[in-house]
């Protein structure tokens, strides 16, 4: 265990928890009580079960603990400290009651709940005096003063205290365990999707509330109609003293071995009116403000321009500026936002990639990698919506990106060795690519209600998008092959390759609706033109001179191209606590491939049919039951049908398949959730499943230590993927701990042929977790996650191979409020990968990293900081993937230990 290998890590846990043995020995010697009571109605002379009972602090009116009267009207509350308090009634349809109470005290009779007319029912469930949190209707309210704030504490700092919500690393959200796709600021995007630069940026004491609730679609909130699209959002409500005035901060740092960090930002806020910048120059890996989010999605797939800035040592320049406003009585709004980003990501990756055919034609194919990946993008968002009047809604929505990069891969050495470990191939070559490409997407939608109720005309048009992408390519390489009658080949190359791909899409849709009683039916027209088309040069055994003559030269110009037109028709209802949305389209695909080189045309006319149904029901807010289904049409990819080998790997030929057709996926999803907010039991299921038929599936086949690959439909057998997960949780108030504990499986297969074998991979995974959060003001912030899973490949072929391992991982985050001013914090984090059948080594990594931070100036407006990363410097980068027959084992680069100083300054200036 990796745990035992480290004596310094062994005396830090034990220290660990000893302290928290004497935390828990101490509190257990505090005066503590139980509290029994009943409630019951002079009106009806019986007892009262389903009252909410909330007990309160009496000297702040903080919330202490909650429960619900049952079995004949009694409450019990546990282990309460001696001291004043106040009891809250609530009931739906009854007055709200309170009542001063001493503890200790006798089992009491409570006063009387006394009964109201429906008129004056309470609609709300509510907490009363201090409120920690509301329902109303479908909107969890969270009141931002009333949860524990550390002074400069953030939007995220306040999230993680709130029910329900967890925040990881990343600054990634889940509510119920379902991600977070939105955080607005006063109902406004504010920087796009990208939810760090609100949770980070704005401060956790300038936030009124934060909502919880389903964003509905634009048409859906329109019209008042349920589509069955509901996305999870969290909406900041700021004071209305923070939206007048300005506050922002400033703060650097430089540390050992070259890191530094320094970042700023402004934000002004007016009103409705509100516009934000900021900076960042970094090299330490922060996953603040790094996120490139756009709406454009190109079918094109090219990874060789992606770029992984958690690999190696990234230096990161992030910028960007935003503003929106609303005006004419919010008729009018406006969202803009610019950003600048340039990554420079430099490293070593080794990769070991286990081709598992059968017990005597498995391959080993081990690779290292030096890289060197520098991008740099200008991304311009605007969005203008208007609403002059309650039948008329429309936008326009532009999102435009700009992109340049430069990929060097140096000194790469590969060899591919048989089940023997007898050497195959091995050799060494060098790449270097730069390029650039631009992306454009534009929507422009309107929505017109006609005279008749529930009569609706939906259009959009013009939605357009367009990637242009030019890259030089220079290939240097040489290889040497041991083959199997023992003889060596060798082959030395020098390629350089001019490529342009393109992507032009155009969508237009119509729609229109019409009531009929308490039913809508929707009938839908869409028209989608693709167009995608590649064409390269490559130029072989290039002179040093750079003189072509007498170089060979091969040109290919493919495109791929479809029209869709789909036909629906759709029934919405919204009866009661019930929301049915089900329907049909119906797919008509012209698929065409050219090539215009050799003058090549495939057309087919395709059908599809593809049935959708969604049903919600809601027994309350938080108790609610939904199944979705739906289908749609998965076209490949030009890589995926371009015929021409692509070359850029010397051991690794990929090329396409004129014949392939799109693959149908059928999808699944089921939803259970249960949750109290007063009491904090939550119980959750969550089911999950996928079915692909006619894959398109890779054929791998392995000959002379080189991989070709290429693409065939299945039409015999599908891919499915399912998962199945259990949630239960429960928190206390006083101090604020929560407990969370989830159970999933998941299960999938995929299909591939690997030297003329069909192979079956079905991957198996049982996992187990818990988290657990207390904080308790000006003392503590603990956190921590515990995780562990059983993996279970299987490989059929013409014999079966089961690979097993163990992945467990887990983080210990704490924060120590030593004094007012001084803060100490601590964060470690471990993983195991266990030892596989395919690749028969372990991987354990233990990190710790820690610090403390001071307020130089007692109002925290200036603070110093200093930390240290991976104090143990045991920081390397590890994955592990199951792809094809494929099990993909990597390890690459981390920001290594490293000791930094800090300076932050913070402003603010309100007109209060």
């Amino acid at each position: 265990m990796i745990i035992l290998k480290y004596p310094l890590i062994q005396n830090i846990l034990y220290s660990v928890i000893c302290w928290f043995f004497m935390l828990a020995s101490a509190s257990s010697q505090e005066d503590k009580h139980d509290f029994d009571g009943f409630v019951f109605s002079a009106l009806s002379n019986g007892n009262i079960d389903g009252v909410y009972v909330t007990l309160l602090q009496g000297s702040d009116s903080l919330l202490i603990t909650s429960s619900r009267t049952k079995d004949g009207g009694r409450f019990r509350f546990r282990s309460i400290s001696s001291g004043n308090y106040v009891l809250l009634l609530e009931k739906v349809g009854y007055a709200s009651k309170t009542s001063n109470v001493t503890i200790p005290m006798l089992d009491t009779f409570l006063d009387t709940i006394y009964s109201v007319t429906p008129s004056h029912a309470i609609d709300t469930v509510s907490i009363a005096a201090k409120k920690l949190v509301s329902v109303k209707g479908d909107t969890i309210e969270y009141f931002g003063d009333n949860y524990q704030q550390h002074e400069g504490s953030k939007v995220e700092d306040l999230i993680k205290q709130l029910p329900g919500l967890t925040v990881d690393n990343k600054g990634n959200i889940k509510a119920y365990n379902e991600d977070v796709k939105k955080v607005l600021v006063d109902g406004e995007e504010f920087f796009g999707d990208d939810p760090t630069l609100v949770t980070r940026n704005i401060r956790s004491n300038m936030v009124n509330k934060i909502q919880l609730y389903d964003r509905k679609s634009k048409v859906s909130d329109f019209t008042g109609q349920e589509d069955g699209f509901r996305e999870k959002t969290l909406n900041v409500e700021l004071k209305e003293s923070a939206r007048k005035g300005y506050f922002g901060e400033i703060g650097g740092g430089i540390g050992t071995d070259h890191f530094f960090n320094s970042d700023a930002n402004i934000n002004r806020f007016k009103g409705k009116q509100k516009s934000s910048a900021y900076a960042k120059y970094s090299n330490i890996g922060l996953n603040n403000l790094n996120k490139l989010v756009t709406k454009i999605l190109p079918t094109i797939d090219d990874s060789r321009t992606d770029i992984d800035i958690e690999k190696g040592i990234p230096t990161i320049f992030n910028s960007g500026i935003h503003f929106d406003d609303k005006w004419n009585e919010n008729a009018n709004a406006i969202n803009t936002d610019y950003q600048f980003r340039r990554y420079n990501v430099k490293g070593l990756e080794s990769s070991e990639i286990r081709n598992n055919i059968n017990s005597d034609q498995g391959f080993l194919n081990s690779t290292n990698t030096d890289f060197n990946y520098i991008n740099a993008d200008h991304q311009i968002k605007a969005k203008y919506e208007f609403q002059p009047d309650s039948s008329l809604y429309g936008h326009i929505d532009l999102d435009f990106v700009l992109n340049d990069y430069l990929h060097e891969r140096n000194n790469i050495s590969s060899n591919l060795l048989r089940p023997a470990n007898s050497v195959l191939s091995e050799g060494e070559f060098s790449n270097y690519m730069t390029g650039n490409n631009s992306n454009i997407y534009l929507d422009i939608l309107i929505n017109k209600k006609l005279n008749n109720e529930g009569r609706l005309i939906t259009m959009g048009f013009l939605t357009y998008n367009f990637q242009n992408k030019s890259t030089e390519n220079f290939l240097f390489n040489a290889i040497t092959y041991d083959l199997e009658n023992n003889s060596q080949q060798s082959n030395i190359s020098n390629q350089r390759r001019h490529d342009n791909h393109y992507e032009r899409q155009n969508k237009l849709f119509f729609s229109f609706t019409e009531k009929l009683g308490k039913f809508y039916l929707n009938f839908l027209q869409e028209l989608k033109f693709v167009d995608q088309r590649k064409d390269y040069q490559t130029i072989f055994n290039i002179p040093q001179d750079e003189d072509y003559f007498g170089a060979a030269v091969l040109t290919k110009d493919y495109a791929l191209n479809y029209i869709h037109h789909t036909s629906g028709l759709a029934v919405n209802s919204n009866i009661g606590k019930s929301i049915l949305n089900g329907g049909v389209k119906f797919l008509n695909l012209k698929y065409g491939r050219f090539d215009h080189t050799t003058q090549d045309l495939k057309r087919e006319n395709l059908t599809y049919f593809l049935p959708q149904a969604f049903y919600r029901y809601d027994f309350s807010t938080l108790h609610n039951f939904k199944v979705d289904v739906r289908s749609d049409v998965s076209m490949p990819l030009l890589l995926q049908v371009n015929p021409l080998i692509t070359n850029n790997d010397p051991f690794n030929v990929l090329s396409g398949n004129t014949d392939i057709k799109p693959a149908t996926n059928y999808n699944i999803d089921l939803d259970y959730l249960k949750a109290d907010m007063f009491t904090g039991k939550v119980l959750q299921v969550i089911g999950r499943g996928n079915k692909v038929t006619d894959p398109i599936i890779p054929v791998i086949n392995i000959r002379d230590g080189i991989t070709y690959t290429s693409f065939v439909n299945e039409f015999q057998n599908d891919n499915y993927n399912y998962s199945l997960t259990l949630a239960t949780g429960r928190q206390y108030l006083q101090p604020n701990i929560q407990a969370t504990i989830l159970l999933k499986y998941e299960k999938n297969k995929y299909l591939s042929l690997v030297n003329d074998i069909q192979n079956i991979t079905r991957s198996a995974s049982w996992s187990l977790g818990g988290n657990f959060k207390a904080i308790s003001k000006d003392r503590f912030d603990i956190n921590i996650d515990l995780n562990t899973a059983l993996n279970n490949d299987e490989y059929e072929t013409s014999e079966s191979t089961d690979d097993r391992y163990f992945i467990w991982n887990g983080n210990l985050e704490s924060k120590y409020f030593i004094t007012p001013r001084l803060r100490l914090y601590s964060n470690l984090s471990w993983l195991h990968y266990g030892q596989s059948l395919l690749i028969d080594r372990s991987f354990n990594r233990f990190l710790w990293n820690a610090g403390a931070e001071y307020k130089i100036i007692r109002n925290g407006n200036l603070t110093g900081e200093i930390s240290c990363n991976d104090i143990l410097n045991q920081n390397l980068g590890f994955s592990r993937s199951v792809e094809d027959n494929r099990l993909i084992q990597r390890s690459f680069t981390a920001i290594p230990r490293y000791i930094m100083l800090s300076l932050k300054w913070k402003f603010e200036k309100f007109n209060n």
